[in-house]
């Protein structure tokens, strides 16, 4: 009985810190750039019509930090980057544009690669394409009385 308290007690008291030191480990790997947003929503927006996005970057690392790429899930989908090294406390910018030539629902990711080991970190943008009109608006008599009293 003795030796069965003594070790749950070691399994109770051992196996949190290593849970702790895991999180630890992976979060490290992580922190080299921070986003202000990870994911950005477009709202509604026409059909064929091209939208941009800057999405900020902050290297938090105590280092200089380089983007080696910056890969979007989609053809539709472009991002530019700068290629300079990013400071220790210093801000850049990814720029990502949507060609928005499908109508519906879209959600597209860009894997952002950095920094010597290749870590990445992955931020999104979204939103809904809505068809423009095929053809002109339809006649308003409305409009065409004001036209005409005002002339």
């Amino acid at each position: 009985m003795k030796y069965l308290f003594i070790l749950f007690f070691s399994l109770v008291s051992v196996l949190p810190s290593i849970g702790y030191g895991q999180i630890g480990v992976s979060n490290e790997h992580t922190q080299g750039l921070s986003f202000a947003e990870k994911v950005f929503d477009f709202g509604k927006i026409p059909q064929g019509k091209p939208v941009q996005h800057r999405f900020q970057v902050i290297n938090i690392a105590s280092h200089d930090l380089t983007i080696n790429n910056v890969h979007a899930s989609c053809g539709c989908t472009t991002p530019e980057w700068s290629h300079n090294a990013i400071p220790a406390g210093g801000k850049s910018e990814i720029n990502v544009g949507y060609n928005s030539a499908t109508v519906g629902n879209f959600e597209k990711t860009i894997t952002v690669q950095y920094g010597n080991g290749g870590d990445t970190q992955v931020i999104s943008i979204k939103g809904t394409v809505w068809p423009i009109p095929e053809g002109p608006a339809p006649f308003n008599q409305a409009i065409a009385t004001l036209k005409t009293i005002k002339q």
